[in-house]
């Protein structure tokens, strides 16, 4: 049953409603402290841009390893022509050579290109994580900038008794400011 204001006479219901109204916030409180702890925000987007630099790495090792076995490969191939073909040996020693010159300079192209691509993807990942680290230390600052203002607000408005009474209790003043401010935060979240 519900007395004026819509809080419970039942002293179990109005314990609950209690217990639950201080889980919410401790709630609010722990994402708040989350969204402001930007260096630790930081630091989750630079050790992403560190697991994708690596995984780009590996890539890159991968392709030279594959590229080298089949440069191995064709040279077995060409070496054996040779053995078999012993008339023609000296020629297709000069052709293997070409061709061993030839896909070295392809091969060698190929990792210089796949590690330019590679320093591309680190420095766009780490250019990426460093954007979306200010716009989060932007947000944070803004919300918490929102927060103070809207509580200041709130006291403000409190009938004389009122803040007579918080005057009288700093600690339930800093306690209810961090309520209205977290619950203020809330509502306007849930406006977006």
């Amino acid at each position: 049953m519900s007395g004026p204001g819509g809080v419970p006479q039942d002293r179990r219901a109005l314990e609950l409603d209690i217990e639950l109204t201080r889980q919410e916030l401790g709630d609010t409180v722990e994402a708040l402290a989350h969204k402001v702890d930007v260096p630790a925000r930081a630091r989750e987007a630079v050790e992403d841009a560190r697991e994708r630099a690596s995984e780009a790495v590996d890539e890159v090792k991968g392709k030279v390893a594959e590229v080298a076995g089949e440069v191995k490969a064709k040279a077995d191939e060409l070496a054996e022509g040779a053995a078999v073909v012993a008339g023609q040996a000296r020629a297709k020693a000069a052709e293997v050579a070409d061709g061993a010159k030839v896909k070295a300079a392809e091969v060698a192209d190929k990792v210089a290109e796949a590690a330019g691509e590679a320093k591309d993807k680190v420095a766009e990942v780490a250019d990426e994580a460093k954007v979306k680290a200010a716009v989060v230390a932007d947000r944070a600052s803004v919300a918490a900038g929102q927060a103070r203002v809207r509580a200041a607000h709130a006291v403000e408005q409190l009938p004389t008794p009122a803040r007579r009474v918080l005057g009288e209790h700093p600690a339930a003043v800093i306690a209810g400011a961090v309520a209205l401010g977290l619950l203020v935060w809330r509502l306007a979240r849930r406006g977006r």
